[in-house]
């Protein structure tokens, strides 16, 4: 992985999938609210077929193919995924950590068993989300951390990978 984070520009998060609840989108938006009046260095880049959120910070795109997603996760620093409801599994995360990107999830996100919470990604309880987005927008030496992490792991699992061994072929 050749990815690492760009000190001097904004941080570039990124939520990708339906702009649903349960996804936790509604509360990205609430929590970034809260971030933006404050301090406003960062974009959210959305990938989803939905088109509800407008806001300063936020950057559209469509729905997205697999094969896209080297190329979306170039330019991002972390992914959202704060589920809202219990998940089992989050190939989201995976994915993510296959491209370099850390993520920022909440304990409802399945895939938080291959996080290492503070050295590969974050895990944090609703009450914290805001505060974390915060504490990254002061010292962004942190994703730089995470991602020199994550490149130790060597973790190199592709969707094509799990759909081999779960249906074989």
């Amino acid at each position: 992985l050749e990815k690492k984070f760009n000190e001097s520009k904004m941080l570039n998060l990124l939520f990708l999938g339906p702009e649903v609840d349960s996804k936790g989108f509604s509360f990205i938006i609430e929590n970034l609210d809260k971030v933006y009046a404050k301090k406003q260095n960062f974009k959210l880049y959305i990938y989803s077929r939905d088109n509800f959120a407008e806001r300063d910070y936020i950057v559209k795109n469509g729905k997205y193919a697999y094969s896209d997603l080297p190329n979306i996760y170039q330019n991002i620093d972390l992914l959202l995924a704060p589920s809202q409801w219990y998940e089992t599994f989050g190939f989201i995360v995976l994915e993510a950590y296959n491209h370099g990107t850390p993520s920022l999830i909440t304990h409802n996100v399945g895939s938080q068993d291959i996080l290492k919470n503070n050295i590969t990604g974050f895990i944090v309880d609703n009450e914290n989300f805001e505060n974390k987005i915060l504490e990254l927008l002061e010292n962004k030496e942190i994703i730089n951390e995470m991602i020199n992490n994550i490149k130790k792991e060597d973790i190199n699992i592709s969707m094509e990978e799990v759909h081999r061994n779960i249906y074989g072929g």
